[in-house]
């Protein structure tokens, strides 16, 4: 009896030390895991950045702004307003041509 006891205590003592090695063993890999993802993240990261860059430079700048493009409409607005206003009142008599008329 006390044979198979020490023996179990020997088999026990080989599965905690083998335990132990698997631990040890799966905390290293999944580092390893982890650093290979790592690296691979940068590397997108990097290569994304890269990217971003390049889009960035081909983008033309505007040649105006949209503050200043809405002033020119505006301008242009008014202008046309005023240019159409002469051109109609060119037809019409003024007031006091229509009294002058009356009053004759």
């Amino acid at each position: 009896m006390q044979a198979q006891i020490d023996e179990l205590e020997q088999r026990l003592a080989i599965s905690e030390q083998q335990r132990e090695a698997l631990g040890a063993e799966l905390l290293s890999s999944a580092s390893e895991r982890e650093t290979v993802q790592l690296q691979r993240l940068r590397q997108d990261n990097q290569r994304l950045k890269l990217e971003l860059k390049k889009a960035q430079s081909s983008i033309a700048p505007a040649f105006i702004s949209e503050q200043q493009m809405w002033f020119a409409i505006g301008a242009g607005a008014g202008l046309l307003g005023v240019i159409i206003g002469a051109l109609l009142r060119r037809g019409r008599r003024s007031q006091s041509e229509w009294l002058n008329e009356f009053h004759e």
